[in-house]
């Protein structure tokens, strides 16, 4: 069990190495090998969810933040990417509903406020 651990979390790295690199679609590829190998690894799926926005799969990416959301207690920051992924697919009030989780979760949470507070 060990050694898959140990390997989820070498490939959760390489991938946030090559995101952070702007390689987004192999950040995406190890993101989703590490949480093959271990499912309830939170960084893995969070990140994973991430790049699927940045490289245009938003509908996979709102699925695994809501997932997220609903496994592990609730981060302001999972709910502000579900309202950019939904945004991104022309889902506002979807968006709207996770800026006001966001919001909520944390009142300085920056990014939901400005989201709300466009005229869409």
């Amino acid at each position: 069990m060990s050694s898959r651990r140990d390997e989820a979390l070498a490939l959760l790295h390489r991938g946030h190495e090559a995101h952070r690199q702007g390689d987004i679609r192999r950040a995406s590829s190890d993101y989703r090998r590490a949480t093959a190998l271990l499912p309830d690894l939170a960084d893995g799926a969070y990140l994973l969810a991430i790049a699927q926005i940045q490289i245009g799969e938003a509908r996979p990416a709102a699925t695994r933040l809501k997932a997220l959301l609903h496994r592990f207690p609730p981060l302001a920051a999972i709910a502000v990417n579900l309202g950019l992924a939904h945004m991104s697919v022309g889902e506002a009030s979807a968006a709207a509903t996770a800026f006001r989780s966001a919001a909520a979760l944390d009142p300085g949470e920056a990014t939901a406020w400005i989201e709300l507070g466009k005229d869409r």
